[in-house]
């Protein structure tokens, strides 16, 4: 028995669900509020977790040829350039957990799952937001300018700022964390070589923190610039950020850095938001995936690859269940809550580690890092929490 799902939200989240249901004989409707689809975002991480879905879905040799692939996780101290951590657990990575670990521009990713739905004749539904829906006897509908479509399941991928979370839980939730993130992109021929190195770079700072890495075959270099903010005044999640407000704010940090903002012509600055940790995402034939359900702050470079896990293991509950999409729905979150409760805390760990400010505090920090870079195998427990969670071959699904 084949299902007709209707998707709220075409980002990641959406189009790897729509993907792997349309491939597995569903019949599935895709929403979006957007007018057309932009090249929009920044650079990405993905790792095996990831990387196994685009594999099972067929794309994965598209994204690694979008892709660069890192020689290893360094972490600098912002002000005395001092290295505090270095690994190759990236380079080690695949042989670990049996795929690479890439850097991508969120927009070359956005493209080739867009382009594989298309393969699937997914009806893809621009300007046209789902704000409200009608749990039904048999379904779920809703009214999408002034059209009724219905379905037997309705899933939420619609984002931190999810209108189909809002009318489930009756609230608007999102609060302002007190971070907020200037993000770029800088072309790497008009950077001195090997300025950057070829790896996930991370220099921490009080109260600041600075990662960078090549996407696009490593023709540019991405950066996301982090401080502290007691207050967002902007009127949008997202606006055009000030070149000078943001290298002042990194005057006088390892000179690579300064190198690198002052060869950037145009980034934007970021609030990140988050929500409380919810403990049900599911309302009768309605639930979350990703960011609707359950915001990831950007500290572990998770939030993109746990949404993927999500369509992917939902996937598997709808179709095992599909002449009981309840009790589908229960079982898809009762196997993804704890995970997303434990990448939701690893990734606010990081974000305390990664901007400590008294001089006890980051010597403590510091003292970690050198004991992770002494004995590396301390770290194996809680990356194999995170990159080992196979979910292709935990919860199958059978292609048609």
């Amino acid at each position: 028995m084949s299902l007709h799902v209707l998707v709220s939200g075409a980002g990641i989240a959406g189009l790897t669900l729509a993907i792997s249901l349309a491939k597995s004989g569903n019949s599935v409707s895709l929403f979006d509020k957007s007018a057309e689809f932009h090249e929009i975002g920044a650079g990405i991480q993905q790792a095996s977790n990831a990387m196994q879905i685009h594999a099972a879905l067929g794309i994965n040799k598209q994204i690694e040829s979008l892709s660069f692939e890192p020689e290893s996780i360094d972490f600098y101290d912002l002000l005395t350039t001092k290295k505090l951590f270095t690994s190759d657990l990236l380079r080690a990575h695949k042989k670990r957990y049996g795929y690479k670990y890439l850097h991508i521009h969120r927009s070359d990713l956005h493209r080739t799952l867009l382009n594989e739905a298309k393969k699937h004749n997914i009806n893809i539904y621009l300007k046209s937001k789902i704000n409200s829906y009608v749990n039904t006897k048999n379904g779920v509908s809703t009214v999408i300018n002034g059209k009724t479509f219905r379905g037997d399941v309705l899933i939420g991928a619609d984002g931190i700022r999810s209108s189909v979370r809002k009318h489930l839980k009756g609230v608007e939730m999102h609060n302002y964390t007190g971070y907020s993130a200037w993000r770029g992109l800088v072309r790497t021929s008009k950077l001195p070589p090997n300025l950057i190195p070829r790896a996930t770079n991370n220099w921490l700072g009080e109260n600041k923190h600075i990662v960078c890495y090549y996407v696009k075959n490593g023709d540019y270099v991405n950066f996301v610039a982090v401080t502290k903010h007691k207050k967002w005044l902007g009127h949008d999640w997202k606006l055009e950020g000030s070149l000078s407000q943001m290298r002042n704010c990194f005057k006088g940090s390892d000179s690579r850095i300064q190198i690198l903002l002052n060869n950037c012509h145009k980034c934007y600055l970021w609030g990140i938001f988050d929500i409380p940790p919810l403990d049900n995402w599911t309302d009768g034939h309605v639930t979350l995936i990703g960011d609707a359900a359950h915001p990831m702050l950007p500290f572990l470079a998770q939030g993109a690859s746990v949404a993927m896990e999500d369509a992917w293991t939902l996937t598997h509950y709808l179709n095992k269940y599909n002449k009981n999409i309840e009790l589908g729905l229960k079982k898809y979150q009762e196997t993804r809550l704890p995970t997303a409760n434990l990448i939701q805390k690893y990734s606010k760990e990081n974000a305390d580690l990664y901007h400590m400010n008294p001089s006890f505090k980051k010597w403590i920090r510091d003292l970690k890092f050198t004991i992770a870079t002494k004995y590396p195998a301390l770290l194996n427990h809680k990356f194999d929490k995170v990159f080992g969670n196979n979910v292709v071959s935990k919860y199958p699904i059978e292609f048609i």
